[in-house]
């Protein structure tokens, strides 16, 4: 009878060992559980303001080669507006080399 008592006093504490070391992981199981919720929501929402600042480096380009062009335009009619001004003959130049090569 001693020795029965002795190895359930034993199954008894490795029991009572498994139920804490199951308790602990399902509570490390939880706070992972909480802390993968927590990135994901971050992921989220350094995506959405990932999003708008890539749709405003968009805009942006687009808007800058659209200045470039406006300013090549504007500078072209300025060109031959001083040109009508003072009475400068743009082609003059290309006309030269032309009767030259004939």
């Amino acid at each position: 009878a001693k020795g029965t008592s002795i190895l359930v006093q034993q199954v008894l504490d490795k029991c009572s060992a498994l139920v804490h070391r199951v308790e602990g992981l399902e509570s490390d199981n939880t706070a992972q559980q909480l802390e993968i919720l927590k990135l994901k929501a971050r992921v989220k929402k350094l995506e959405r303001l990932n999003k708008g600042r890539i749709s405003v480096d968009i805009d942006e380009g687009i808007e800058l080669v659209d200045d470039q062009e406006k300013d090549a335009q504007v500078k072209g009619r300025q060109a031959d507006t001083q040109a009508e001004i003072y009475n400068i003959d743009l082609d003059h130049t290309s006309k030269v080399l032309s009767m030259q090569e004939d």
